[in-house]
């Protein structure tokens, strides 16, 4: 499923953030308890322009996303 983020989001401690605007892939988080979306940019680039494996990704509430479409 792709998405556009609402706002921006920054997994501390690390270098991976998405922007407000940008589109996403997203998949269900399945594997946790509470609800909720794992994202990664659709390009596959995020926004540092390094090289991130493609497991990386960020957890996101329904809120801080609209599905594309």
């Amino acid at each position: 499923m792709i998405g556009i983020m609402k706002t921006d989001i920054h997994l501390v401690s690390t270098s991976l953030k998405l922007q407000a605007g940008q589109r996403v892939k997203l998949w269900a988080a399945c594997n946790l308890p509470q609800a909720g979306y794992f994202a990664r940019p659709a390009d596959g680039k995020w926004s540092d322009g390094m090289n991130h494996s493609n497991d990386d990704s960020i957890l996101l509430n329904d809120d801080d996303f609209t599905i594309e479409g």
